[in-house]
């Protein structure tokens, strides 16, 4: 039963026109002990949220976002596929990187997967708890997206997705 849901979840998203998605079982992400030491170091500069007690202890134990997770769902939104290398002039910004041109991606993201996780909640007539991230929570997103099988982390430290290359947003 359970394994069904997974794949009907994953199709749904799929539908929902994401590039990849998949699951992974709900373990601290495979580079915790190097984001530490990374801290350690101060390499997060005057991003101190990062090394927050709370943060960092939420990385390590997911259960402290959403007490019970088991499982993690992780999608890839692929963008401007065609135009992916075009740097956009525009004279009143300069150049605007291809990824930054239209809607929010956070926004765009989160609003389709919070209607993923609605429809699927209703469809299915179960009591599914859910919390959404696009590079907004301590979550690592890379880590978690390579335990789910949609790629792996390649030299330019980004996630490599076989349909997308690096040019994918994860939530």
């Amino acid at each position: 039963m359970m394994e069904n849901l997974a794949s009907q979840l994953i199709n749904t998203v799929l539908e929902a026109g994401f590039s990849a998605a998949g699951i992974a079982p709900a373990k601290p992400g495979a580079h915790v002990k190097e984001y530490l030491t990374w801290l350690e170091h101060y390499h997060h500069a005057e991003q101190s949220y990062l090394a927050r007690d709370d943060y960092v202890a939420r990385r390590q134990n997911l259960s402290l976002i959403l007490p019970g997770v088991k499982s993690i769902l992780v999608a890839a939104w692929e963008y401007n596929g065609v135009t992916r290398h075009t740097l956009v002039p525009d004279r009143r910004q300069g150049i605007i990187s291809c990824y930054a041109q239209g809607e929010d991606y956070h926004t765009l993201i989160a609003r389709k997967l919070h209607k993923i996780v609605d429809d699927f909640r209703h469809t299915n007539d179960i009591d599914l708890q859910a919390r959404v991230y696009v590079d907004t929570g301590p979550v690592m997103e890379r880590d978690h997206a390579v335990q789910a099988g949609l790629g792996f982390i390649g030299k330019n430290c980004n996630l490599i997705v076989p349909s997308g290359g690096s040019y994918v947003f994860l939530g």
